[in-house]
């Protein structure tokens, strides 16, 4: 790998990065290794740093999911024969070990069979094929492969068995004729994520069946299955984001009380007594089960994992051991002698080599070490007889999968990933493979992308790093691709002190620093640097921050990925391309009020249409009394997903086509619902520091939304810009706390709020809600008492505003504020307040349980009122508003449909085809939940101690997110 790498550092919003440290309580740095990684709300960072079984995403959302359940519950009630069927590798081992343990767990009768790599290679085979159906088995399921095994299905097909295949590799054109097929990549199958291994689908398949078997997805035999699901999801190099990360922590968790197999693989591995990581897991125990579909036969890794014995899985382990040595061997003699072969074609984009005394089954391995020297794509084949067997390994920005399929005809067999894959090929066309490889590469691997690139999460000074924070980094874990782990670029760092470790003193051992700071650093494989770098001289470093323990004792220590000279060009510091200078930032209500109308007009003069972007529902009915109090001159609509969404396109059609002015107010959900409706037309934004999507989140959908619909389209950005506020500040106790440019004054007074009021003097308005407000209008006729919810005015200044209660939300609280300039704002709330504010918040209630339960009584009562639905609702015993908000979600999920006639509105019913539905595809359920997301926290902030409220106010007050 060249000396001089790009260095990729994606640009943070420092509002967007603060607003998360704020909200979470954490570390900015750790808000910012949120951000890099595409965590950008409250709701996914909590969801990030808590891994949780409950964020699974539900198996009937997998096409083919209720077809393959049904079939294995008519195979279970039978006593049929069920044969799963595996591939080689740890991906495949360990799911046929999850799926045949979890269908012998419930009384299946179960064989396995996992092919050899040697005599018949990757996917199904006719011969074991033939074999089982012969021996009565009536029903084959795939675990990690059969995807593109067309003729092998059709056999089964034909032989009077049924096949179900469970698969995540990448989809062929024609699928197999299969009863069904699991696999998330499917073009139309609705399953959310797409990455997850061969292991895990087949792991979700188990959790379907669950679901029939006894209403639960997750019990604790299925949950003790998951530490063999995390060996091979880390295995197999998917990416540990999203349901990968969540079943790879749990079954580390798992692993804390390992299996008999596994205990005797960690001793084999010396790894007692260590907390295992993912780590550990693909770098030492993934190898050793690797190790026997490599060299000889996967059966005895398998046995391994299901043996119950531990001093049986003591002898299986000293077998993997014997072969994981043997492999390695053979894996440095091939890399030496692929290297020497290959040295000669360095300048070539790809580099094919082959030899007749490779062995098949370690030259993926030799391909990755060699990828890693020359950062070339790599094809490796073993040639036996008159066919090659080969495995490719490529770089970022090659697609190796994509580069085999334009290279088909020169191939037998071919399948696998984009950075990884397999195929065969006759030796006499080996040459011409090679020719129509680099043929291929010549338009993608630019120099640009055939140069190393290092993508660090920022520059930061090594002084920064005590331990409190890296052992904060370390709940980003498991790490792997997707998701690696922490790294950090800082250069002009001084070595104090250098000396090579190791065996074969391989590896450097370094004191590393500035300013007076050192760090303990270790450098990997980097000991031929040993006489290049000069003590006292400073050098650009690209490392990750660990906590190293010895003797009892931690420290903070670096590994150093890349030493480059302190004249190193840094060549690429990548910036997200941001919309901030293309935008307006439409501000407080009671700021600028006429600019902002006047910048609408002019957005929109001339028959003009406009899209106002909020965050969320309620924003958008804000927006719209503002607009009302105000007269505003020209038609307005709201469009949510609390509405019917085929009436909002139509009308967003009629719109789009007449001539007249009009602004249309809409929720950045329903946008990215329906993005295409609303281009060409100019899209302004509305900012709010208040809602659990921030401002440069916010900017970040946007920015998403534009350029996956290239702004070329015609699309204009545009929006609203204000003066900046007046000061405002807020004493605690007698302190004086400023926030930004922008202060407030705020007192949380003692004793009975009637008599606090009686004491005041002095021009005030009292906000109440509607509960008291006759009565205070009464009993204070001197005072300007108001209605917090009616619509706001202009006002005269006041000396004070009194808040009789605790505001419903931020939003109402910022309303407030617009009464009062500089002076003082008196909140009298109660605890009883925020009980009540509870009950009566809308979203708190519109939770699945309260759905279901909804659904079910809507259903139940269908039955006996005729789907009469005004009698219907009569029956309901619970909130009336909820109803109506509820129906409306069932009528977005296509569950219910609202018929008229003479006699008044019927529902009628469609049953979906899991009987489940993911609420997450309604756009007015997520819309109220982001609702319940900023009350929560509102809440959260209000009933917080004074002090701990004031220094957090500048969260909510901040007027300059840059």
């Amino acid at each position: 790998m060249e000396d001089n790498p790009k260095i990729i550092a994606p640009f943070i919003d420092g509002a967007e990065r603060d607003f998360l440290a704020h909200r979470l309580g954490i570390h900015p740095s750790l808000a910012g290794l949120l951000i890099n990684r595409g965590v950008r709300t409250i709701t996914d960072a909590v969801s990030f740093l808590n891994p949780s079984l409950e964020n699974l995403h539900l198996p009937q959302l997998m096409k083919g999911m209720q077809v393959a359940v049904t079939r294995v519950l008519k195979a279970l009630d039978g006593g049929e024969k069920i044969l799963v069927y595996g591939d080689f590798d740890a991906d495949g081992v360990t799911g046929v070990a999850v799926l045949s343990s979890f269908l012998q767990y419930h009384g299946a009768d179960v064989t396995t069979y996992i092919p050899s790599r040697m005599t018949e290679g990757y996917g199904l085979h006719l011969k074991p094929l033939a074999n089982a159906v012969d021996s009565g088995v009536s029903l084959i399921i795939t675990v990690d492969c059969g995807i593109a095994a067309k003729e092998e299905v059709d056999f089964i097909n034909k032989r009077g068995a049924d096949c179900i295949i469970t698969d995540h590799h990448e989809v062929p054109e024609e699928l197999p004729s299969a009863l069904a097929v699991l696999n998330p990549k499917q073009k139309d199958c609705k399953y959310p994520y797409k990455e997850l291994a061969g292991n895990a689908v087949a792991f979700k398949l188990c959790q379907g069946i669950l679901k029939h078997i006894n209403g639960i997805e997750i019990d604790e035999m299925l949950k003790g299955l998951l530490d063999l699901v995390a060996l091979g999801t880390v295995a197999d190099i998917v990416p540990l984001t999203g349901e990968n990360r969540i079943l790879v922590k749990v079954g580390l968790d798992e692993m804390k009380k390992p299996r008999p197999g596994l205990q005797a693989l960690i001793n084999k591995a010396g790894l007692d007594n260590r907390r295992i990581d993912a780590g550990h897991l693909g770098f030492q125990l993934a190898p050793r089960i690797n190790a026997a579909g490599r060299l000889e036969n996967a059966g005895d890794a398998l046995d391994l994992l299901l043996v119950h014995c531990l001093k049986r899985g003591m002898h299986l382990a000293e077998q993997l051991e014997k072969l994981n040595t043997r492999r390695q061997q053979l894996e440095n003699q091939i890399t030496e002698e692929a290297r020497f072969m290959l040295t000669d074609s360095e300048n070539e984009l790809v580099l094919v080599g082959s030899s007749q005394d490779w062995h098949p089954g370690v030259l993926g391995i030799a391909a990755s070490r060699l990828v890693e020297e020359f950062y070339r794509p790599v094809f490796l084949i073993s040639t036996m007889d008159q066919t090659g067997k080969g495995s490719a390994r490529s770089i970022p920005g090659f697609n190796i999968y994509e580069a085999l399929q334009k290279a088909g005809g020169y191939l037998d067999k071919h399948g696998g990933h984009r950075m990884a894959a397999g195929f065969t090929v006759k030796t006499d066309l080996i040459d011409r493979l090679a020719k129509k490889l680099e043929e291929v590469a010549r338009p993608v691997l630019t120099a640009d992308i055939l140069r190393p690139a290092f993508r660090v999460d920022g520059q930061l000074e090594p002084g920064l790093l005590d331990k409190e924070l890296v052992m904060e980094m370390e709940k980003f874990a498991p790490f792997g691709l997707g998701n690696p782990r922490p790294l950090f670029f800082s250069p002009d760092l001084n070595i104090g002190r250098k000396r090579q470790v190791g065996e074969s003193g391989n590896h450097l051992s370094l004191m590393v620093g500035d300013k007076g700071v050192e760090k303990k650093a270790i450098a990997f494989k980097m000991g031929d640097k040993f006489s290049d770098l000069q003590e006292d001289q400073e050098y650009n470093f690209i490392y990750s921050p660990r906590i190293n323990e010895w003797n009892g004792r931690q420290e903070v220590n670096l590994e150093i990925r890349h030493i480059g000279s302190k004249d190193m060009e840094i060549s690429s510091i990548h910036k997200t391309p941001c919309l901030h200078g293309a935008l307006y930032i439409a501000g407080n209500l009671s700021l600028g009020r006429q600019d902002f109308l006047q910048k609408i007009l002019e957005e929109i003069e001339d028959g003009g249409v406009a899209v106002l972007l909020v965050p969320t529902c309620c924003r958008a009915a804000e927006v719209c009394r503002f607009l009302k109090v105000n007269k505003f001159p020209i038609g307005f609509s709201v469009f949510t997903g609390l509405q019917d969404l085929q009436k909002i396109s139509q009308r967003l059609e009629t719109i789009k086509n007449q001539k007249e002015s009009h602004l249309i107010v809409t929720t950045l959900n329903y946008l990215l619902h329906n993005p295409a409706g609303f281009l060409p037309l100019k899209l302004l934004a509305w900012e709010s520091p208040f809602f659990e999507i921030p401002p440069a989140a916010f900017y970040s959908a946007l920015e998403s939304l534009v350029f996956s619909y290239r702004i070329q389209q015609n699309t204009q950005l545009i929006g609203l810009e204000f003066p900046g506020s007046p000061g405002r500040w807020f004493e605690w106790k007698g302190e004086k706390k400023v926030v930004n440019e922008r202060q407030l004054k705020v007192e949380i007074p003692q004793g009975n709020r009637d008599n606090i009021i009686s004491s005041l003097s002095g021009k005030a308005t009292i906000c109440v809600d509607r509960r008291n407000y006759v009565f205070l209008k009464k009993k204070f006729p001197h005072w300007d008492v108001i209605n917090n919810r009616n619509p706001i005015g202009e006002t005269d200044a006041r000396d004070m505003l009194v808040l009789y209660h605790h505001p419903l939300t931020a939003n109402d609280f910022r309303r407030n504020l617009d009464l009062i300039g500089d002076g003082k704002v008196y909140i009298l709330g109660r605890d009883q307040d925020l009980a009540q504010n509870r009950n009566s918040w809308l979203p708190l209630e519109m939770e699945r349980k309260y759905l279901v339960s909804l659904y079910r009584h809507i259903k139940e009562a269908a039955k006996s009122e005729h789907g009469n639905l005004s009698r219907i609702k009569k029956s309901w015993q619970g909130n009336r508003v909820l109803f109506e908000y509820g129906l409306k979600v069932f009528q977005e999920l296509g569950l219910v449909k609202i018929f008229k006639n003479p006699s008044g509105n019927s529902v009628e019913f469609n049953e979906t085809e899991s009987g489940t539905v993911d609420l997450y595809r309604s756009i007015g359920y997520n819309e109220l939940i982001g609702e319940k997301a900023s009350y929560l926290y509102w809440e959260g902030l209000i009933s917080a101690p004074a002090e701990k409220l004031a220094g957090k106010l500048h969260v909510l007050f901040c007027d300059n997110w840059d």
